[in-house]
């Protein structure tokens, strides 16, 4: 009795979700790895017009056409990709200073 009683509120549970009437706990951020940069924007503009509560949730990173589940391990690898592309010279947001190891904002 009790197994069927769990599986109702499964089914209730899985029924609500589709009818997008229970929140979701995370922020699921879908990125293309060759596309890094534009999506995540794009993800986080649309987000931030469509449901701005959820940019606070916990962060659940899932690069598309990959299985890895995101353990911490998948959100990691996309922060320290993104910040690499971000701080490279092909969007030229920064400036790098060979000679101390740094890295400024690109004022010119």
């Amino acid at each position: 009795e009790a197994q069927v009683s769990q599986r109702k509120k499964q089914q209730e549970s899985l029924q609500l979700l589709l009818q997008g009437m229970v929140d979701i706990p995370y922020f699921l951020f879908k990125v293309r790895r060759d596309h890094l940069v534009s999506d995540s924007i794009d993800t986080i503009s649309v987000i931030k017009m469509e449901s701005p509560g959820d940019v606070k949730k916990q962060l659940r990173v899932q690069f598309v056409g990959e299985q890895g589940i995101d353990e911490g391990g998948v959100q990691k690898e996309w922060f320290q990709l993104i910040v690499e592309d971000l701080f490279s010279t092909k969007y030229g947001m920064f400036m790098q200073y060979n000679e101390t190891n740094t890295h400024w904002f690109n004022y010119k």
